[in-house]
């Protein structure tokens, strides 16, 4: 029984693969139809062969679309290649000279291979420690140039239209330390622009340069705080001549904090009340350092004001016996002026008196003699005068008959002393001037 049964069923398999079999050549044939008269249906073949098969197993009807891959567009990459210079890149650089008396010279040398028409560049220094003095261009590059000088800054522009083959020193710039304390500073060289007679840009490399000065003038490092004099001021109102605290021969004075303590013409100006440092710069180029505390004299109960008082008792001690021992070395130098004057006044007195004491002789025996003189003519006049008293007597008493008046007499006198020359007229005063 059970075979029969297995053999029924071999044989219904074999019936319905044979039936699968007739349908799908049937099937092929229906397409080759469908593709000869496409305009009998709207439908799609497939779908026309889903309905003929509709006894089919679903699983076997159903069909599976796959994805279909399409492939991207293709991108174009551009790639930028960097220029490659056709010649040797040039050089533009500074040559520092050395250094003599504070001054040296900066060449500005360019080298390159092809013909330059066109140089600009620009050198750049410290003017605080550098003086531009002059600049003298190479004539031997030919073309043109344009220099100027600013703020810290050389220019310099060059042209030839034709264009140069010339390498080297294109000019030549001189500079000034003026500061002396400089050891050394860099001058930095900025190139603007290098063509060749193309107007075509030409690489290049720039070289700085270093200035070094031998001579620098070394300052001598700041001594500590611990290490400097202490002074105390008493804060006040009216200037403090350094010279009180004695700092002398003052140049310069640099105050550290000015909100403390100012400095102006030899004297400082106190501000507030603290603590600053100063240095003093004197007029042989030496320096010294101070620790100055401004003090308020009112203060007394932290001790500043008793320290402060002690502090200029001291100064003023030291001044005192200062004072005392210039009262001393001036006491005595007046002392020896003083007999110095009165030794020079006795020895021109002695030669005064040695000088004049035989004049003094002779002028007395002079006056003498004049007296004795004077004395001999008054006697002889009056002898003279009785004489021609008495000759007028006897003249009179021989001519009694002519009588004489006293005026007569009188004029008749006069006459005779002025001949004898005992009286002088208007008229003989007159001829003694004439004289």
């Amino acid at each position: 029984m059970i075979l029969k049964r297995t053999a029924a069923a071999l044989l219904a398999a074999f019936a319905a693969a044979a039936m699968t079999a007739t349908a799908y050549a049937d099937n092929d044939t229906y397409n080759t139809y469908d593709n000869a008269a496409p305009a009998q249906t709207e439908a799609p073949s497939y779908n026309n062969q889903a309905a003929d098969n509709q006894w089919q197993d679903t699983a076997a009807a159903t069909t599976t679309t796959q994805p279909v891959y399409t492939a991207p567009a293709p991108t174009t990459t551009t790639t930028l290649v960097a220029d490659k210079p056709t010649s040797k890149p040039g050089t533009v650089a500074l040559d520092v000279g050395e250094v003599k008396n504070g001054e040296f010279k900066v060449k500005l040398k360019i080298n390159c291979d092809a013909l330059i028409s066109n140089a600009s560049a620009s050198v750049s220094y410290d003017s605080a420690l550098l003086e531009y003095v002059s600049s003298e261009q190479n004539d031997d590059a030919g073309g043109m140039a344009v220099e100027n000088c600013f703020d810290g800054k050389f220019v310099y522009n060059y042209v030839n239209k034709d264009g140069t083959d010339y390498q080297g020193t294109y000019i030549t710039l001189k500079f000034k330390i003026i500061d002396e304390t400089m050891v050394s500073t860099v001058l930095y060289l900025s190139v603007t622009s290098l063509d060749d007679n193309n107007l075509v840009p030409i690489s290049y490399s720039a070289e700085n340069a270093i200035v070094r000065n031998p001579d620098a003038a070394v300052e001598e490092p700041e001594p500590e705080e611990s290490e400097l004099e202490e002074i105390v001021i008493p804060f006040t109102n009216e200037p403090v001549m350094l010279s009180e605290y004695g700092i002398e021969d003052v140049k310069e004075c640099v105050i550290e904090n000015g909100e403390v303590m100012l400095y102006e013409d030899g004297s400082v100006l106190t501000m507030e009340t603290g603590t600053t440092k100063i240095t003093v710069t004197h007029s042989d180029g030496s320096k010294s350092y101070y620790l100055v505390k401004v003090t308020d004299e009112t203060e007394s109960s932290d001790g500043k004001a008793v320290e402060a008082a002690a502090s200029i008792n001291d100064k003023t001690d030291k001044q005192s016996k200062t004072a005392d021992k210039a009262k001393d070395g001036n006491r005595i130098r007046n002392l020896l002026i003083i007999g110095v004057v009165t030794i020079a006044v006795i020895v021109l007195i002695a030669e005064y008196i040695m000088i004049m004491k035989p004049f003094g002789k002779k002028a007395k025996k002079t006056a003498d003699d004049d007296e004795a003189a004077e004395d001999g003519q008054t006697s002889a006049d009056e002898e003279t005068m009785a004489e021609l008293e008495k000759a007028i007597k006897e003249k009179n008493a021989k001519s009694p008959a002519a009588k004489i008046d006293d005026s007569s007499r009188t004029e008749q006198i006069n006459k005779e002393l002025v001949k004898k020359g005992f009286i002088l007229t208007e008229q003989s005063d007159d001829d003694e001037y004439d004289e």
